[in-house]
């Protein structure tokens, strides 16, 4: 888990210098985390988000990435994240921790 909406993972039909890859969740926002966090309250919350996500994976049996949307322009692949059958982008949101993002300017963190 590199942060709150972002993953790096290894996928066996990948080169192996292509590997691990990042994938980020698709339609969602976390806050930032160190120094590209605007606020405290943006940072607590970015560390929040990426515990979450942390647990989530650590706690998970079953991982799928579903509804693969192709690239970012940071060249991560953006995907659903489903977990033990629950989708990771929506119980971030349910927790306060995550946004729902469709692309453009994002909302602040720190009001």
């Amino acid at each position: 888990v590199v942060d709150g909406d972002t993953v790096k993972v290894n996928l066996p039909t990948l080169p192996s210098k292509l590997n691990p890859i990042s994938v980020r969740i698709l339609g969602i926002d976390t806050p930032e985390k160190g120094e590209l966090a605007k606020c405290k309250k943006e940072r607590e919350l970015a560390e929040k988000a990426t515990a979450f996500s942390q647990q989530a994976f650590s706690h998970g049996k079953n991982i799928q990435f579903i509804n693969v949307k192709g690239w970012d322009k940071y060249h991560r692949i953006l995907a659903e994240i489903i977990i033990d059958g629950k989708n990771l982008g929506n119980l971030l949101i349910h927790n306060g921790l995550a946004r729902e993002y469709k692309g453009g300017k994002r909302a602040g963190w720190c009001s």
